[in-house]
């Protein structure tokens, strides 16, 4: 059985994000247009009939490595989010 899923990214932590990563303008409007991905991800997903995971919360704050990208845990919480939601369509 194949099945098509969609998968909204992880948010940003802000907060701890790197003076690198500031510079290059991730800001709180990364923030907004992630929840507006998310959003409009969820919406295709039911258009289309396919699956639909949301990652947006699934990143503790504290487990990003410059707060834009997951660190090991956070990357484990993603992997955990991810199998989550695909049980899901075969239960």
């Amino acid at each position: 059985l194949t099945r098509i899923v969609i998968l909204a990214p992880p948010e940003v932590n802000v907060k701890t994000m790197s003076p690198l990563n500031v510079m290059k303008e991730y800001n709180e409007n990364t923030e907004e247009a992630l929840k507006l991905l998310e959003r409009r991800y969820r919406k295709l997903a039911g258009e289309k009939s396919v699956g639909f995971i949301s990652l947006l919360k699934a990143v503790s704050p504290g487990n990003y490595v410059d707060g834009l990208h997951p660190d090991d845990e956070g990357q484990k919480e993603i992997a955990d989010a991810v199998w989550r939601g695909i049980r899901r369509f075969f239960n």
